[in-house]
């Protein structure tokens, strides 16, 4: 998923004046010893982490191996248990220090990242458990500005089955009326991703249907295209679906008008179940939202 594709992708951009590629080889090819040349005592932390060894991890640290250390592409240390996952190495490198908010620079600003972003991104792959543990043991900011266009996780966590992810991020103080520098809220870029519970939940929660992009597009215009875009429209069995029609029948009652396809399916009756997040993310939902 997202990280897959940093992990490839960043190395080609990073490129000398001369434009040949002056980076190492993707982090997803690495041995410890490419992510932390010249420093064994990080790359010791590092395989210890990988295996849990928490004994081993102790005593590094206590002589001197530091669970921050930066490698190639500025990650650090618990960037390597993203990559091979063992949720107590993970954890203990939050206890002994690792900071999620520390930025990985790069030489393209763009691709900036930080280990709160990267667990975020990586979450449907390796458990909601390694973002509540940067959270709650890191102290993990959900609203970390990252690179020049200053994203916050969250915009990571849109997708169908990032719900949880997002949930997560937003119990602990995630923003979640966000407007990126597009001028996009988070419901205009979860329905480019199909999210259609999430836009729903959004809406109930007062985001703004009206806002619109710096393109003049607002909420209704970015659903108007799927019925170009996407089949969930005429598709009842489709999860998606009814979720779908519930965000036009929001916004039609709000004063929106849509172009509706001859070959749409629209629900005789729709269904009432509110778009409980939380539920997805097993956690308890908040007392109250904040409004903006």
């Amino acid at each position: 998923m997202l990280l897959t594709a940093f992990l490839i992708i960043l190395p080609l951009t990073a490129c000398s004046a001369a434009g040949r590629p002056n980076s190492p080889k993707p982090l997803l090819y690495m041995t410890v010893s490419d992510m932390f040349p010249g420093n064994p005592q990080a790359q010791a932390l590092a395989k210890a982490a990988e295996k849990g060894d928490i004994a081993t991890m102790d005593k590094l640290v206590a002589a001197g191996a530091n669970p921050n250390a930066t490698g190639e592409y500025g990650v650090t240390v618990p960037a390597w248990v993203v990559l091979h996952p063992n949720k107590e190495g993970f954890r203990r490198l939050l206890e002994l220090g690792a900071d999620p908010n520390k930025i990985w620079r790069q030489q393209n600003p763009s691709f900036d990242n930080s280990l709160m972003h990267f667990v975020t991104g990586e979450a449907p792959n390796i458990g909601i458990e390694y973002v509540s543990m940067t959270l709650e043991i890191g102290r993990g900011d959900p609203n970390l500005p990252r690179g020049d266009l200053s994203l916050p996780p969250m915009k990571e966590a849109l997708c169908p089955v990032c719900i949880p992810t997002f949930a997560t991020l937003l119990n602990a103080g995630g923003d979640m009326y966000y407007i990126d520098w597009f001028g996009r809220t988070y419901a205009m870029s979860a329905t480019i991703q199909e999210n259609y519970k999430l836009v729903l939940f959004l809406l109930d929660n007062g985001v703004d249907y009206s806002k619109k992009d710096n393109r003049g597009s607002d909420l209704a215009r970015y659903i108007q295209t799927k019925f170009k875009t996407s089949s969930e429209y005429k598709q009842p069995h489709s999860k998606k679906y009814m979720w779908f029609w519930r965000c036009i029948d929001f916004l039609e009652r709000r004063g929106a008008t849509f172009s509706i396809p001859q070959d749409a399916i629209r629900p005789a009756v729709l269904d009432t179940t509110p778009p409980d997040i939380f539920t997805e993310a097993q956690i308890q939902q908040p007392d109250t939202l904040a409004k903006p």
